[in-house]
């Protein structure tokens, strides 16, 4: 009986150190400012979109962007037979990778993100299919949004690589801590009393 629970405990501890191992949170690969090309990779030998849900088969960007603005997301193949996909949510992400593939790229929000729009095949490529481009996409809020890349196929090797190009978003503005604005606002009302000190003598 002893050995029994013994190895009954083991078991769950193994199982609860697995999960814990699978329950990673996302970390993103960076952000994307207006204007620049960024480079990542995926695990191209499994589908990151088809839903097997495996770590590390999705890449995370960020940019922050602007109510109206028209922005334009090219996404590049680096290896010839990489074909890759991506979508585009409003809002960030910690949760746990594993949940995330196949989740809403197809049209259903994710945790705390929304889900926008999603890109394959708009670019004729010579390698299998055609990579991914959205084109004129009108932003409707002002705030932090998220691209996820991911392998379309699931046909190539492990560690395969593309770019992304993100144009047309206006960085939201960062409005100051209040402190720092009465802070500011009062020195420069002591500028003014000192003028007029200044003037009357």
């Amino acid at each position: 009986m002893t050995i029994l629970k013994t190895l009954s405990y083991a078991a769950t501890a193994g199982l609860l150190t697995a999960s814990a191992a699978m329950a990673a949170p996302i970390v993103y690969e960076g952000s994307i400012a207006p204007g620049t090309t960024v480079s990542g990779t995926v695990d191209g030998s499994v589908c990151g979109i088809c839903g097997e849900g495996t770590p590390g088969t999705l890449d995370f960007w960020s940019f922050s962007g602007t109510a109206g603005d028209s922005i334009t997301i090219t996404g590049t193949r680096v290896d010839v037979n990489f074909d890759h996909s991506f979508g585009l949510y409003f809002g960030t992400t910690s949760a746990d990778e594993s949940l995330t593939a196949g989740h809403a790229f197809y049209g259903s929000d994710f945790d705390t993100m929304s889900f926008l729009a999603f890109a394959d095949d708009q670019i004729s490529h010579a390698g299998p299919f055609g990579d991914p481009l959205l084109s004129g996409f009108s932003l409707a809020q002002t705030g932090i949004y998220t691209i996820v890349v991911g392998a379309a196929s699931g046909q190539t090797a492990p560690n395969s690589a593309y770019q992304l190009t993100l144009e047309g978003n206006t960085p939201a503005a960062v409005p100051l801590p209040a402190g720092l604005a009465l802070l500011l606002g009062g020195l420069g009302g002591l500028g003014m009393l000192r003028r007029k000190k200044s003037a009357a003598v």
